[in-house]
């Protein structure tokens, strides 16, 4: 799973396994399902021809400056697509199989 994290570009020295939280991880997932609406609405709003590219490019660095604070990573960049969104999804998955294991050792 290491690997997996490292893979993901998740910095694990300002992260270590198993310093994040439930709810940390909970948090990141929030703030991944406010990006994943901004890319919604900016996807809609393109093809009705009333996107403001601007406003949504500035609610994404918004989002994702706070998802990043949350979850430290190697290469923190704007989640501006539905590809970069599921890669961080799957990194989220990983990160919370790893807090569900911590917590079972530690009973």
């Amino acid at each position: 799973m290491k690997q997996a994290l490292e893979d993901a570009n998740v910095d694990l020295e300002n992260m270590p396994l198993g310093k994040l939280d439930y709810d940390q991880i909970l948090e990141g997932y929030s703030v991944l399902k406010e990006v994943e609406q901004i890319l919604n609405d900016r996807e809609r709003e393109g093809k009705e021809g009333t996107a403001d590219e601007k406003i949504a490019l500035a609610k994404l660095q918004e989002a994702c400056t706070r998802f990043f604070t949350i979850i430290p990573a190697l290469a923190p960049a704007i989640i501006d697509s539905f590809d970069k969104l599921k890669k961080n999804l799957e990194m989220m998955d990983v990160l919370m199989d790893l807090e569900q294991q911590n917590a079972l050792n530690s009973r």
